[in-house]
């Protein structure tokens, strides 16, 4: 009778438990000083956005709340819990590893520049065309509370520039969180059930885990209504919703075919379009 394990079974078993132990900590504290990047620039739109520009006495207090609430759910626990899960899901930091790796970078980011810019493009066409979809219904939601859009519109709670580094803030610590954290246990967790034959998730557990982690994406966004000072409406949790569903889908996409950092870039990218561009250049021409 053969034994149990053979050799061969005794290296994978080998090689199963080295994954576990062979935890990234070069890339870990390079995705974590994103993080704080991300929360420290966008301290500016924090302080704008609560009303405390003319409060510099409450500034630090401010701006160490401010980056806890973002370092903690969207940097520690989910790059550690992403990182973790890494060689089990079969998703990749692939710029942050060449770089590690002192490979040339400059052809690789060139195209993920590429695919970044022309996602984040194709995403606002989407974005805008949903608003101008759900326009009316919004209009009449409005009407019907006694209240007039046009009195909303344009209403900015910090400056262009603090948009702008939120923008950053936004793509680098949701992507990190939703994508890295949330979305790799979420396939990990499937793939226990159903793998491949490289013992990772099946394409559709991945496919499960866009579409679901998507939808907590949109339902999250749903909380900017009221920080914007906006009524609960149906159509406007409805535009929430579906106008970062959709993103939120495509974010997942390109983190399991390109890559975390391209993920990122399109995020940001795709966020500066929407939230700082769009609404600078309606101003700008008084739409």
């Amino acid at each position: 009778m053969r034994p149990y394990h053979t050799e061969s079974n005794i290296n994978e078993d080998l090689d199963d438990c080295s994954k576990w132990r062979s935890f990234p900590w070069k890339i870990y504290l390079i995705v974590l000083a994103l993080a704080l990047l991300a929360a420290v620039i966008k301290i500016p739109a924090v302080i704008f956005s609560i009303g405390a520009i003319g409060q510099p006495q409450d500034w630090m207090l401010i701006s160490v709340m401010s980056v806890l609430q973002d370092i903690v759910p969207f940097g520690l626990i989910p790059a550690f819990t992403g990182l973790l899960l890494v060689n089990r899901t079969g998703f990749d930091l692939p710029i942050i590893k060449a770089l590690l790796a002192r490979k040339p970078l400059g052809k690789m980011i060139k195209n993920e520049a590429l695919v970044a810019l022309i996602s984040a493009l194709i995403l606002s066409v989407v974005a805008i065309i949903v608003l101008v979809l759900l326009k009316p219904a919004i209009q009449n939601d409005f009407a019907s509370r006694g209240l007039s859009l046009s009195d909303f519109e344009g209403r900015s709670q910090a400056p262009y520039w603090a948009m702008g580094l939120a923008s950053f803030s936004a793509g680098t610590l949701e992507e990190i969180g939703f994508r890295l954290g949330l979305m790799s246990l979420v396939a990990f967790l499937g793939g226990l059930v159903w793998k491949d034959t490289a013992k990772r998730p099946t394409s559709s557990v991945i496919w499960t885990a866009i579409l679901l982690v998507a939808l907590l994406f949109g339902a999250v966004h749903v909380s900017n209504i009221a920080a914007l000072g906006l009524p609960f409406t149906p159509s406007l949790i409805g535009y929430a919703v579906i106008g970062n569903l959709v993103p939120g889908i495509f974010f997942g996409w390109l983190y399991w075919k390109r890559g975390l950092e391209t993920a990122i870039v399109t995020h940001i990218i795709f966020d500066l379009f929407v939230h700082v561009l769009f609404p600078f250049g309606m101003q700008l021409f008084g739409q």
